[in-house]
């Protein structure tokens, strides 16, 4: 029998609870401590689970938990991982890893140089639809792939948003163009933006990434009337379709043929093709993280490559906003 491994989570607002929900129901798991400053953020989650609630985060390097969730504001990200991870234990922190880039990317050495487990709350790369299409990339099934365009809009912007829409909304998918990509470095090209009815933070963004020879087109925003989570990835031997909300994943498979003539270099013909609508077993995204996440920490698999990528993400994200905005890093 696998040994239980002792969980933490560190912030109760409504992602936290969201861990300390999913992180109770699986097996082989104790969670031993849970902290938020407020007091009516512990009282909502003693409604629902029996667990120790402490006010200050600092006290989980105490609890005897082997590995915490850092659901904290994002601006605490980097000072409670790196304390956490200085006292011995291994961290989820959720998304964005940190404020800056610089910050990010201390996390990672740090979390390198003590040998723990750190990795980063970007819940889409769990997405069952998206599981299966890395699947299908990876063996080649749709050819090299040419171009990704991700759609994340709609539906409504938050009352008082901590940041931007890139930093809130975009850096998912920057997230997973770079997961299913990770052979090349994503390098940004282009960002536009705006805020509306006079807003401080950015309201919709269009992005443009290349990964190589590979484009990726990211658009999000909060202000589309319909709620729309989609990703096509286009390749040299077919079109992958992604919804995110439906966790469905179409293929259209089929390649140009090219055509020499007189009067040209050549031509290409591509025939339509059927769908056909691939298999995925549907499935709650962060309980798949969370559960990668204790099984990481039960293995000690200490790789930070996934951090590391989220620093990218991170880094990308705020040139994107520094090109919007006319500003240096």
């Amino acid at each position: 029998m696998e040994p239980t491994i002792r969980v933490a989570v560190a912030g109760l607002g409504s992602m936290g609870r969201q861990h300390v929900r999913v992180l109770s129901e699986l097996d082989g798991v104790e969670v031993v401590a849970a902290a938020d400053p407020s007091e009516e953020a512990r009282q909502r989650v003693a409604q629902n689970v029996d667990v120790p609630l402490v006010a200050d985060w600092r006290a989980l390097a105490e609890s005897g938990a082997q590995a915490v969730v850092n659901a904290l504001p994002t601006p605490h990200h980097h000072e409670a991982t790196l304390a956490l991870l200085e006292a011995g234990q291994d961290v989820l922190v959720e998304k964005p890893i940190a404020v800056t880039a610089a910050e990010a990317e201390e996390l990672v050495r740090e979390a390198e140089r003590l040998g723990r487990v750190l990795v980063v709350g970007h819940v889409e790369r769990f997405n069952p639809a998206i599981v299966r299409l890395r699947e299908l990339i990876s063996a080649g099934g749709l050819g090299e792939i040419v171009t990704l365009a991700a759609r994340r809009v709609g539906i409504a912007r938050p009352l008082a948003p901590a940041t931007d829409v890139v930093i809130d909304l975009a850096i998912h998918d920057i997230d997973v163009c770079g997961y299913l990509l990770p052979a090349t470095q994503g390098r940004l090209a282009f960002a536009s933006a705006r805020a509306l009815w006079g807003n401080q933070q950015e309201d919709h963004a269009d992005l443009v990434l290349r990964f190589g020879d590979t484009v990726a087109i990211v658009q999000a925003n909060w202000i589309t009337p319909v709620k729309i989570r989609r990703l096509t990835v286009t390749g040299t031997e077919g079109l992958a379709d992604v919804d995110y909300l439906e966790q469905t994943l179409r293929i259209y498979r089929g390649a140009p043929k090219a055509f020499a003539g007189p009067l040209w270099d050549f031509f290409a013909v591509a025939h339509e093709s059927e769908p056909e609508d691939v298999p995925v077993e549907r499935g709650e995204p962060l309980r798949g993280e969370l559960a990668w996440f204790v099984e990481r920490v039960r293995r000690q698999e200490r790789s930070v490559a996934d951090a590391r990528q989220a620093a990218r993400a991170l880094a990308l994200a705020l040139e994107a906003r520094n090109m919007i905005r006319g500003t240096s890093a």
